[in-house]
């Protein structure tokens, strides 16, 4: 059984697109352009087998910046048995469609049954 979402800022909503328009600047210097991106969550899960469950999600904000447009994307997968759940995050900064830089973090958590 698959459950899909999409959230924004932890609430779950119908459309996974959300935007930002004109917002003051925190640091001043008049107004700046926000993001504008999309996130989205697909669970995986087997009632019979909840060692077995999985979520993964993707991300993709875009950032216009002088003469460039800036993106970021990011892809979350958590999957686990028995004893582990295992952590990977994959982000990837793109200037202009061109891939500058990916980083990708890692972790094994073992089970803890609290």
């Amino acid at each position: 059984m698959a459950y899909i979402a999409a959230w924004s800022f932890g609430v779950p909503h119908a459309e996974p697109r959300y935007r930002y328009s004109d917002v003051d600047n925190p640091l001043g210097g008049g107004r700046r352009r926000a993001a504008v991106g999309t996130r989205a969550l697909t669970y995986d899960i087997d009632d019979a087998h909840p060692d077995i469950a999985r979520v993964q999600g993707d991300s993709e904000y875009i950032q216009a910046v002088k003469d460039h447009v800036l993106t970021w994307r990011g892809r979350l997968d958590v999957s686990s048995d028995a004893q582990t759940f295992f952590y990977r995050y994959t982000r990837t900064l793109l200037r202009d469609g061109v891939i500058i830089r990916t980083k990708t973090w890692e972790e094994p958590i073992p089970r803890d049954h609290q």
